[in-house]
């Protein structure tokens, strides 16, 4: 006999052949006799549970790495969580937590990736009732300045975040945007309103002017208008319009 954790006195066996158990297993030491079964075919039942797979390979050429699965702190007032750690190097590269929502990560049978969703629509799809958000983080661990970046969408808007920086917003989509509102094609030429830009800076409307307004809000604007059947370029403040060639 072999005293167990608990105290209690168990006779130890060892089993040199294959075992079968026709029914359910449960190990622990808060095993009952009898258990009440559910539809679990085995069951572990203890204050302290882990699975560990050891790998006994000796071979310098075949895979080696013990895995453990762990659930749950054993220390008072610890976390409650299921996790695998990587038990050769004492990473835990996957865990969850006790409390985390329905479909928190769902992969459905194509492949595609649901986050808070069992219906994914695309390869990566985020549900939340305010503003779903991806974070990118740098941190410093590989010597480079630390910047954080939102990518957020709402009701309101599609917007980039630079969190590092005072959460300011330097880009800004509004639904309802029609399509080739900003185009950047391959050669470098944007189009606003057209997906086939012939010059640098192209602005294409119809049934309404075609204008650019360069505006310095404590000085001058600067208007560049087409309309339907005239063209002009003029100061839309009390500033004087200057043509300047060589500076």
């Amino acid at each position: 006999p072999e005293a167990n954790g608990m105290g209690i006195s168990r006779p130890e066996q060892t089993v040199n052949d294959d075992l079968y158990v026709v029914g359910s297993l449960c190990v622990g030491t808060d095993c009952a006799e009898p258990e009440t079964w559910g539809y679990e075919n085995l069951r572990l039942k203890e204050n302290n549970l882990q699975i560990l797979f050891d790998d006994t390979s000796s071979t310098s050429s075949f895979p080696a790495n013990d895995w453990r699965i762990v659930i749950n702190d054993t220390a008072d007032g610890g976390a409650s969580y299921f996790a695998v750690k990587d038990d050769t190097s004492g990473d835990v590269p996957f865990k969850i937590e006790a409390g985390a929502p329905e479909n928190s990560l769902y992969i459905e049978d194509y492949g595609r990736i649901g986050i808070k969703t069992s219906t994914p629509a695309v390869e990566l799809h985020i549900v939340d009732g305010d503003s779903p958000c991806t974070r990118l983080e740098q941190d410093t661990s590989s010597g480079w300045s630390a910047q954080v970046w939102d990518v957020v969408g709402n009701e309101s808007n599609f917007f980039v975040r630079d969190v590092t920086n005072s959460s300011k917003i330097p880009f800004r989509i509004q639904p309802g945007a029609p399509s080739s509102s900003l185009c950047i094609k391959s050669d470098g030429k944007i189009g606003m309103g057209t997906w086939s830009p012939a010059y640098p800076l192209e602005i294409d409307t119809t049934g309404s002017n075609s204008c650019i307004l360069v505006k310095r809000t404590d000085g001058a604007s600067n208007y560049v208008n087409a309309t339907d059947s005239y063209a002009n370029f003029c100061s839309t403040t009390n500033h004087p319009l200057l043509l300047v060639v060589n500076s």
